[in-house]
């Protein structure tokens, strides 16, 4: 395993390494997990299929009912990321 210092800004940020970015694959916008475990920080990347999952399953609840956009904007408020970018972002992944 290969360690590496990083520090910790004012505000509470840290950079992770280029090489930790490109070997698990986390790119601009992505979500990680934190979790505490026996005294170490432990950060994982959020597994991605999750919001599509949700997405599609909203998009095939909702495809054949008129749904007010107060109700829609209720929704998506409580989602960890933002739809528009999101949308977008699976857009650019489908084959």
């Amino acid at each position: 395993m290969q360690y590496r210092e990083i520090k910790v800004t004012s505000k509470g940020q840290i950079t992770l390494p280029k090489f930790i970015r490109e070997r698990l694959g986390i790119s601009v916008g992505d979500y990680l997990q934190v979790e505490l475990r026996s005294g170490e920080l432990v950060i994982r990347p959020s597994p991605r299929h999750n919001e599509r999952e949700l997405l599609l399953a909203y998009a095939k609840e909702h495809s054949k009912e008129q749904v007010a956009i107060e109700e829609i904007h209720r929704m998506f408020s409580g989602l960890p990321f933002s739809v528009g970018e999101r949308v977008g972002s699976l857009r650019r992944e489908e084959p």
